[in-house]
């Protein structure tokens, strides 16, 4: 298995790690949503961000740490820029989750989750400048529909008037993280993904404090016990959703299209059902199963398109290193 791994192009190795990442950070609705029945979304957000913006920058003071990432800290013009994009995108939008998440339930915010794909590869094609493929696009159809089958099934998603606010203020937050997201990687590429995440998260930490100063109203930090569910949830939001998956994803994103990392998003729906099923006692039906064959296509499809890219890259570098132009190879 090891032998098999090493001999695999790095965009394959980058597409099943990222597929195990979003096995990893499938549980971060359920994790807020658990820790809000203690805890108020200035609350939950305060604590989350700011301990992991301290985190980062204490783990980012290992050298060995610094040398695995490849950390290389963002000049002072592009820090500034990812930092306001932590405090004026990034921040508020997750603000925005964790009070969409008291009233709307996961199933509803899992069909919103659907639609960042196509909102971020949007942005990536706009801010980027990036080709996505034909084999790029299905995989981003499939797996979207396979999501959307398995959160809600063959028909409409029914919204309650109670929760169709709460829906709004999660589908606003879900299209500024999209936007966050490419405007970071536009940036971090010109530096390291960690060195640009720590900048961001520090934006989105000061955003967390500041809200409650500027709406009192609303952003209230409150906290009423800390059961040990509610621990857990903060320990998961911050070491494995915040630590290890951002950390992983912007790793990955010096160097991964956007849209083809954006094709394992999907993973996420049928593993929160799995889950559901094996501890809360969950059904597994029918739409389940057919929404998660169609990710598995999409996966597959996605994997396929990876391995082409490789091919066509190594092919186009073959020429340029013999003295031929690249743009005589295949398309």
């Amino acid at each position: 298995m090891t032998e098999f791994l090493r001999k695999l192009p790095t965009s394959s190795k980058q597409f099943i790690f990222l597929c195990l990442l979003n096995i990893c950070w499938s549980q971060v609705n359920l994790a807020v949503k658990t820790a809000s029945e203690f805890c108020s979304p200035a609350a939950i957000g305060v604590l989350r961000w700011v301990c992991f913006s301290l985190l980062i920058w204490l783990f980012l003071l290992i050298p060995k740490v610094r040398t695995l990432t490849k950390f290389v800290l963002p000049n002072k013009a592009d820090s500034i820029k990812l930092f306001l994009i932590g405090l004026l995108l990034a921040g508020p939008a997750h603000a925005l989750y964790y009070v969409a998440l008291q009233t709307a339930g996961i199933g509803e915010t899992t069909v919103i989750n659907t639609t960042g794909p196509l909102w971020t590869t949007l942005f990536a094609i706009a801010i980027l400048r990036e080709k996505v493929t034909g084999f790029r696009w299905t995989a981003i159809t499939f797996g979207a529909f396979g999501a959307y089958i398995v959160a809600v099934g063959f028909t409409l998603p029914q919204f309650s008037d109670s929760s169709t606010a709460a829906n709004l203020l999660y589908f606003s937050g879900a299209l500024m993280e999209c936007l966050a997201t490419v405007l970071a990687i536009s940036l971090l590429r010109r530096s390291s993904g960690i060195g640009a995440l720590a900048v961001e998260v520090s934006g989105i930490a000061v955003a967390q404090l500041l809200l409650p100063l500027l709406l009192p109203g609303l952003m209230v930090i409150q906290f009423t016990a800390f059961p040990p569910q509610v621990v857990a949830s903060f320990l998961y939001l911050i070491f494995v959703a915040g630590i290890f998956c951002f950390g992983s994803w912007y790793v990955v994103a010096e160097s991964a299209p956007v849209s083809s990392m954006m094709i394992t998003l999907g993973i996420q729906a049928p593993i929160a059902a799995f889950i559901g099923w094996k501890f809360l006692g969950e059904k597994i039906t029918s739409e389940m199963i057919i929404g998660a064959t169609l990710i598995f296509l999409a996966l597959i499809i996605g994997a396929y398109d990876s391995k082409k890219t490789a091919e066509r890259e190594h092919h186009e570098n073959a020429l340029e290193q013999a003295g031929f132009p690249a743009s005589i190879g295949p398309s």
